[in-house]
């Protein structure tokens, strides 16, 4: 408990189905009663689908707390990687789920802002190092 009183945010990963909405905010309550502030918690739902799922906003209510991100499901991924199936990793970058990931990372890391400097080339870099080298540098 002490690890996650400390941490910037807490990452909890809920499934839609009702019995883990159920189970995720008796955790959501339990991480408040500890002394948790409740907006470093940023839940994130995995294996989302457009079918028979509750709407986000239910969610929302249900939970107690905004909703971070929404994985999405991929039932033929899930299988292949239980059976030992091939897994074509080549499309790796374009899958939806790995956009997510992406999609969530961007969310959770700000963008490095703007130096001002420009960019410093090969030659720059070697003329530099030519005068280090140099005892007699004018």
């Amino acid at each position: 408990m002490a690890l996650l009183r400390v941490a910037d945010c807490l990452l909890p990963v809920l499934q839609t189905t009702l019995p883990m909405v159920r189970d995720g905010r008796r955790l959501l309550s339990a991480l408040i009663a500890q002394g948790i502030d409740p907006l470093r918690i940023l839940p994130i739902l995995n294996r989302v689908n457009a079918m028979g799922e509750p709407h986000p906003k239910t969610l929302d209510r249900a939970l107690g707390t905004h909703i971070l991100h929404h994985i999405p499901e991929d039932a033929a991924l899930v299988r292949a990687c239980i059976t030992g199936g091939q897994v074509l990793w080549y499309k790796a970058p374009f899958h939806p789920i790995s956009q997510s990931l992406i999609a969530l990372a961007r969310t959770l890391v700000p963008a490095p802002e703007p130096t001002g400097k420009p960019p410093r080339g090969l030659l720059q870099r070697w003329w530099k190092k030519q005068w280090r080298w140099n005892p007699q540098h004018p």
